[in-house]
């Protein structure tokens, strides 16, 4: 939703002066950069795609609406892992003009082998795959490199012509990439100040000259951060500053960041007047919910009644992004963005007299998360909440099968800006525990005299187990079969029918039904039978055995697995060896395994369930001996034996 812009402006030469002389110094250095491979730091090649070897950023700040960005890199791509690091990209609009673009690329001895032409460089639709309306456009070039390593040598800058917010400096962007020099300053007139937030960085050098402050943050010698299972997000662990306006001005709206209620009194001011609705639209809304008098009841109409008029379009246009379509608008074309289709819902609620709340959040299961303390537009997409007297429904807008109330990993469990009238204050978004997020399975086998087998299995899936499933019922009939038989992990099986329910609810369950056919599901060898009474439901995979784990352990997600099967065998079988019931706890969850055996028949129960949370570095002995466990317990056999 957010696209930063920027702007260019022409003023006199002395209030130019500072910044192009800090540019000035800027080329000169790279003018002697030494790019010899044979010259980086054996430390920084360990477990390294890519080097930083010299990352200079600029941000000079002109005016409330006027800025220039200039960047100059130099990055060593060692392998063919490493080439997504040495693409040359960047973005523009008409807010932000593109000028003194520069590439050049080196060999493993510093030497120069392609100095890219202007023609080269590709300038195409930043969001043409996906969008319908927008003005973003990016330039790049991809090097096709025959031979590793080599160094590609980029610089540009860009003009800035209104400001929403200021760059953000994170010079660790990926695994694997290491940083021999990267340096960020900024430069501001004493009379905008700015506000900064720091991570795993230091207060920057600061000084004043000619009324303007500068401000200059320094990185070097940062090792390459290596993939970790179950690891942080990327950007949770990498050095970085953030920086944001206390007052900014775009296209003509002028607003100020230094409170989250501030920034939601400039949301309110883009959304004013765009919620009004054709009265045709207005009675058939209030038709639709004559005579329901449950609130829960009349959002969920309502909410069903908007995902059946409108579909999601990415709309790249805006005030920088932010300012949604009128709701007539939508109303109207039966479509629209995360923004659009939020204000169209809110607007529909408004008409059958229940205030809702636009409300702005950064979405993605492993997005950055919202930093509370530092008011400023850390947020990607919108979505709506209807506080009730206890509780607060929230609607995801964008779907056009989403259950009312439920939001799914795209959006739970996060810090967002909720808009009311006074402003905009930050709240909470649910999250869902284990007990929410279950999966409950009966299993019936039916074994034959030969170890052959015929298999129902009835499954529920709720809360965020939802989503596969409900994704699954969206395809046509061969890819469901194709995707069922993906999910299954039984050897030797032929689906003759399956059949997919969902019950969109608040907290929503998808119900799955399927008869399997098995082959030599048990192993027979003379009288005895051999077989694993846990039929479908093992453990996905278990955690990279390692000596070393550097970063603390995340468990995103909370959830429940309970199984009951029923297997049943000829009555000329006994049991000769049956697994004992097992019990397993630890901080990461706890598991049960348990038997009933009877004649002609074993019913087996088996209980999982995995926390969710952050875990010190030094438990993931502890996990992987829990998940270890838990996997041999799930492979347990039983044997049975013919009677003579």
């Amino acid at each position: 939703m957010h696209l930063l812009s920027l702007g260019y402006l022409q003023t006199s030469l002395l209030r130019w002066f500072l910044p192009l002389l800090a540019l000035l110094i800027s080329a000169s250095v790279y003018a002697t950069d030494d790019y010899r491979v044979s010259s980086i730091p054996a430390e920084l090649t360990q477990d390294a795609n890519a080097i930083i070897r010299n990352q200079k950023e600029q941000f000079i700040i002109h005016s409330v609406d006027k800025a220039t960005y200039q960047l100059d890199q130099a990055i060593t791509i060692l392998n063919k892992n490493g080439d997504g690091q040495g693409l040359f990209a960047v973005f523009y609009d008409p807010q932000r003009k593109v000028k003194n673009v520069q590439c050049i690329i080196y060999d493993a001895f510093g030497k120069e082998i392609k100095k890219v032409k202007s023609k080269e460089i590709n300038d195409v639709s930043a969001f043409s795959s996906f969008s319908i309306y927008e003005d973003n456009r990016v330039k790049y070039f991809d090097y096709n490199a025959a031979q590793y390593p080599y160094t590609i040598a980029y610089s540009y800058e860009i003009e800035h012509d209104g400001l929403l917010d200021y760059r953000d400096w994170i010079p660790i962007d990926n695994f694997h990439v290491s940083v021999e020099k990267a340096t960020f300053s900024v430069v501001a007139p004493a009379s905008l100040p700015i506000r900064y937030h720091l991570q795993h960085s230091s207060e920057p050098k600061t000084w004043s000259e000619e009324g303007q402050q500068f401000y200059q943050w320094e990185l070097e010698n940062h090792p390459a951060i290596g993939q970790e299972k179950l690891r942080p997000n990327l950007f949770s662990i990498v050095p970085q500053v953030q920086i944001a306006p206390v007052e900014f001005s775009y296209e003509g709206y002028t607003g100020n960041q230094d409170s989250w209620q501030k920034i939601g009194e400039w949301i309110n001011t883009l959304n004013e007047g765009r919620d009004q609705l054709p009265v045709t639209t207005q009675q058939e809304i209030k038709s639709l919910i004559s005579g329901v008098t449950d609130t829960t009841e009349i959002i969920r109409n309502l909410y069903e009644y908007m995902q059946s008029k409108t579909r999601y379009v990415s709309i790249q246009l805006g005030i920088g992004g932010f300012q949604p379509f009128p709701a007539e608008t939508v109303n109207r074309l039966g479509y629209g963005d995360c923004k659009a289709l939020s204000n169209y819902m809110k607007s529909i609620l408004a008409i059958a007299g229940i205030d809702s709340r636009y409300t702005l959040v950064n979405a993605g299961s492993s997005a950055r998360k919202v930093i509370a303390d530092f008011p400023s537009l850390q947020f990607n997409h919108a979505i709506l909440g209807v506080p009730l007297a206890q509780d607060t429904i929230w609607l995801e807008c964008t779907s056009q099968t989403r259950p009312s109330g439920f939001l799914g990993d795209f959006t739970d469990d996060r810090y967002v800006l909720m808009v009311d009238e006074a402003g905009g204050k930050l709240v909470k978004t649910p999250a869902y525990s284990a007990s929410d997020n279950q999966q409950i399975r009966n299993i019936t086998l039916s074994l034959d005299d030969t170890g052959n087998g015929k298999l129902w299995a009835k499954t529920h899936y709720s809360g965020q187990l939802y989503d596969d499933i409900a994704n699954i019922t969206r395809l046509n009939e061969g890819e469901q079969k194709q995707a069922v038989y993906q999910q299954v992990d039984i050897p030797n099986f032929r689906i003759t029918q399956f059949e997919y329910n969902l019950d969109k609810k608040r907290l929503p369950v998808a119900t799955e039904t399927m008869a399997i056919e098995v082959d030599r599901y048990a192993s027979v060898s003379g009288k005895r039978w051999f077989f694993s009474p846990n039929v479908m439901t093992h453990l996905e995979r278990l955690p990279a055995n390692t000596e070393e784990r550097t970063h603390p352990i995340v468990i995103r997600q909370a959830y429940t697995e309970i199984d009951t099967i029923v297997i049943q065998v000829p009555e000329s079988l006994y049991p000769e060896f049956t697994p004992e019931a097992t019990e397993i706890s630890s901080m990461f969850g706890s598991y049960r395994s348990e038997y009933r055996i009877d004649q002609g028949s074993i019913v087996y129960i088996r209980r999982f369930i995995r926390n969710r949370g952050t875990f010190a570095s030094e438990s993931y002995k502890e996990l992987l001996n829990f998940y270890q466990k838990v996997a041999k317990t799930d492979r347990q056999q039983i044997v049975l034996r013919k009677a003579t």
